[in-house]
């Protein structure tokens, strides 16, 4: 995720999300449709890919789309499952993947995947995705098939109001921002829609424990194939897990740099991203200039489908 400069007294509208769109006569479902062509990778060789990233919003592209790439990427080096190919009808189950480099609007973004090992139970593939020679992200997965086991939750889903009853997060940021310093922000709209559970995580100039629950779901129609919905889940967690390490920094005394370092996730469930998801985040420690954040993802019915984790960059400095 690049860089955001955040301070309540010069706050300007900066989206997170290259893909978002201002409030206009456009549907959620072309909003979705737009964030899907960019996961349409152009095979241009063994295992590499090239895509299109957009025109991203400013100079920097948002690290949630170069990490749900990543993920198509490895994905598709899999051939189509055949009757009794255990290997091809493998998923995804974990991700890790770190930031090295900004990456950058409207430039090719070219995606080789390494097929580390194709075990008996287990495939691994690793990715590096460069833009103009120059590596800006690495990751590397894991995919298996779904086995029997013995099962455990040991995390409960909190009691919180249903997404039906609550506002979406960047309508409530915009009233809070124009009833508290006078600025007009303007809405954009992403292709996951955020609902925030306690709309004070998005009040100005206010600290706060490190700590927020928000409903999540991509707003339109999305295709079957699981590949895309787990890409889906690495664009959309990265909207709210640095904003939860901010919460105890009183931004309208201090500049405050937030960078994502790394990005990581392990997947419990088949995924429908399409349903409402109940994002529980929490960063339990800051220090050294950094935070660690960690996020739970839960069905409507109480069941844990992922757990997220990422690592960021937080800085204060005296305005």
């Amino acid at each position: 995720m690049p860089p955001e400069l955040l301070e309540a007294s010069t706050s300007r509208t900066m989206p997170s999300m290259n893909d978002d769109h201002r409030e206009d006569a456009e549907s959620d479902q072309q909003i979705v449709d737009r964030t899907l062509a960019r996961l349409q990778l152009e095979p241009t060789g063994d295992d590499s890919f090239v895509v299109d990233p957009g025109h991203g919003v400013g100079s920097r592209l948002f690290g949630g789309l170069i990490a749900a790439q990543a993920v198509v990427a490895m994905g598709r080096t899999f051939d189509a499952p055949a009757d009794g190919d255990e290997a091809a009808a493998r998923t995804m189950h974990s991700f890790h993947g770190y930031f090295l480099l900004p990456g950058r609007p409207e430039v090719p973004m070219h995606l080789d995947v390494e097929r580390v090992r194709d075990g008996r139970s287990f495939s691994a593939r690793r990715v590096s995705v460069m833009q103009k020679g120059h590596v800006i992200f690495q990751a590397s997965a894991s995919f298996s098939n779904d086995r029997e086991g013995p099962e455990v939750q040991a995390v409960d889903m909190p009691s919180v109001p249903a997404p039906d009853r609550l506002l979406d997060r960047e309508i409530e940021r915009r009233r809070r921002y124009e009833e508290t310093l006078g600025q007009e922000l303007e809405i954009w709209r992403s292709a996951v829609e955020v609902r925030l559970c306690d709309p004070e995580v998005v009040q100005p100039g206010v600290s706060r424990d490190p700590y927020q629950e928000n409903w999540q779901r991509v707003r339109g129609a999305l295709p079957q194939d699981q590949l895309i919905h787990q890409a889906l889940l690495a664009y959309a967690s990265d909207r709210t897990l640095l904003p939860t390490a901010r919460l105890p920094f009183d931004v309208g005394r201090h500049r405050l740099l937030t960078v994502s370092l790394d990005h990581a996730f392990w997947i419990h469930e088949h995924l429908d991203m399409t349903q409402w998801h109940l994002c529980v985040c929490r960063s339990p420690v800051a220090r050294s200039g950094r935070a660690t954040i960690l996020c739970h993802y839960f069905r409507a019915d109480g069941v844990c489908v992922a757990t997220v984790a990422q690592e960021g960059l937080v800085k204060l400095r005296r305005a």
